[in-house]
């Protein structure tokens, strides 16, 4: 079985299984940079162990940065479900990826406003709200007017309106 030959049946798995098509894509696509970092290391399959899958790990993202966390726990979570594959599919003896540890990603607490910063929006939000109003308020009018008036005026711009 090539890797090529793997990552297609793979991908099909994932699609018969239904798996969104984002996480298809993107596990496809990982597997096929996994794939190639095989070929540059000279390793097919069977061989690789848990420093091969920790080597690919390291390697940096596109901007030459090494991963975030997330980054790599995705990736991480990529080919433990490949190798998890290969391994029912009876091609691995066992699967590599689950012998790396997801990386711990930072605490993304909540933010909190301060209660000056909630007093300020609440301010501006009953501003915005007062002066919705005034439109609306002397639009109405204006259409009202014109209606018992019983012709049609050239209609006035919100801008004017606001000014008498």
């Amino acid at each position: 079985m090539t890797l090529a030959d793997a990552i297609a049946r793979f991908t099909t798995y994932l699609q018969d299984m239904r798996y969104s098509p984002h996480t298809v894509a993107r596990y496809r696509t990982l597997t096929g940079h996994f794939g190639k970092h095989l070929s540059r290391v000279g390793l097919d399959l069977a061989r690789v162990d848990r420093t091969v899958v920790q080597d690919f790990l390291r390697l940096p993202g596109i901007s030459g940065e090494p991963l975030s966390a997330g980054t790599r726990n995705g990736r991480l979570a990529a080919l433990r479900t490949f190798f998890d594959f290969c391994w029912r599919e009876g091609w691995v003896k066992r699967s590599p990826a689950e012998e790396v540890d997801f990386a711990r990603e930072p605490d993304r607490s909540p933010a909190y406003l301060s209660y000056g910063e909630y007093q300020r929006l609440l301010e501006a939000i009953i501003q915005v709200e007062h002066f919705l109003r005034k439109l609306a308020h002397m639009l109405t009018s204006e259409l009202l007017a014109r209606r018992r008036r019983g012709r049609r005026s050239q209609a006035r711009a919100p801008s004017q309106l606001l000014d008498t």
